[in-house]
């Protein structure tokens, strides 16, 4: 176990290497880590400084630089008050990639926020419900994930699209003429 834990695996290849057969792991509840901790210290010191040094780029994109900063510091108030996570893997084929789940802890009545917990606990919950509807949407090996699937489908640029809309406004607007390499795929993400 030693070396496994100075090996610093991903849990994903631990899960691949050792499980046998589909299911989920124990949750955890996850809050901030210590260095994370120190950082929300600084945040909570000066919220406007902690933004406007470490938003400068973003703050000068903005249509309204002070308005961005007076979001990002609402934002940066707000950040002890978030709920902490509940973390579990799910395994749905033994022959497939194990399936990461975060959800907020509220969600298992548990009212715990970010800076209630540094680190991690082992909560007494149980993601049954969520493992089943992540088993009613598996589509097998293939299909890993059918709601998934279904959004991709819906949000994806068809190469008709890419080439016709985007393409040739984009060749007008760069005064250029776009050539496509070889490996101009069938679908092309903007």
């Amino acid at each position: 176990m030693l070396d496994e834990a100075l090996a610093c695996r991903p849990d994903m290849q631990l899960i691949k290497n050792f499980v046998k057969e589909p299911g989920y792991s124990q949750p955890l509840e996850i809050g901030p880590y210590s260095r994370f901790v120190r950082r929300l210290n600084e945040i909570q010191e000066d919220p406007r400084h902690y933004a406007e040094l470490n938003f400068r780029q973003a703050a000068a994109e903005s249509k309204d630089e002070a308005e961005f900063l007076d979001r990002a510091v609402d934002v940066l108030n707000r950040l002890h008050s978030f709920p902490t996570i509940i973390s579990f893997y799910v395994l749905l084929d033994q022959r497939d990639t194990p399936l990461r789940v975060d959800v907020p802890s509220w969600l298992f009545n548990i009212d715990h926020s970010f800076s209630d917990i540094e680190g991690y606990s082992v909560p007494d919950v149980n993601p049954k419900e969520i493992v089943k509807i992540l088993q009613g949407g598996y589509g097998g090996l293939r299909d890993y994930n059918i709601f998934l699937k279904r959004a991709d489908e819906e949000v994806r640029l068809n190469r008709k699209a890419v080439d016709e809309l985007y393409t040739s406004a984009l060749e007008k607007i760069l005064g250029l003429t776009l050539v496509h390499t070889r490996g101009y795929r069938r679908v092309r993400y903007p």
